[in-house]
């Protein structure tokens, strides 16, 4: 469909490169949630994707700023916690943060199989790393999340699964898988 117009809130800057994340500034929670009701008051939202927020302030502005939009806006959550390389970039209590304010916003979520064990955890299970596919995907859900992506490129061989909502059918999202390489970030497009 035409019409359509990408806009940025940002939350953060990083200094990285194709291999990793070497460190993170946070922007001013009052700058992001600027921005955000900047944006909404010039162009009206079809979606909204929030990817790496930063931590508990930035997860703060950015629920503030989903309060600012009509209910049946779609949102997607990337819980941008932990990278590729395996840093995190969150510490526990920004997590609980995004589970408690954004997970329960979002229309989808779609973490990595790290991220999803440590949403899973936020569940009330004992041990999330020991689970994995469509477990992993029902445990995300019972954290809050209204669907899931669970992506599986960071485990051989895994596909990536959608589950919608507690008692639905799990579906296989094939396709071809990449070469590892220069991916970083990878998850993001």
């Amino acid at each position: 469909r035409g019409g359509l117009h990408g806009t940025a809130a940002m939350t953060a800057i990083t200094a990285q490169h194709t291999v990793a994340v070497e460190a993170v500034f946070p922007i001013p929670p009052e700058m992001s949630l600027a921005q955000i009701r900047s944006v909404l008051t010039d162009l009206p939202p079809g979606a909204v994707k929030i990817g790496m927020v930063g931590g508990v302030a930035a997860i703060g502005a950015v629920a503030e700023g989903l309060n600012d939009l009509p209910a049946d806006i779609p949102v997607v959550l990337d819980p941008v916690m932990i990278a590729e390389s395996g840093g995190r970039l969150l510490d526990v209590d920004a997590e609980i943060a995004l589970v408690e304010r954004l997970l329960p916003r979002a229309s989808v979520v779609t973490p990595n199989v790290p991220e999803a064990r440590v949403l899973a955890r936020h569940s009330g299970l004992d041990r999330p790393d020991m689970l994995e596919g469509e477990e992993l995907a029902h445990a995300v859900l019972a954290a809050g999340a209204a669907a899931v992506v669970l992506t599986g490129g960071h485990t051989d061989g895994s596909e990536d699964l959608l589950v919608v909502g507690t008692g639905a059918d799990t579906i296989v999202l094939g396709g071809p898988r990449h070469p590892d390489g220069a991916a970083h970030g990878s998850g993001c497009t």
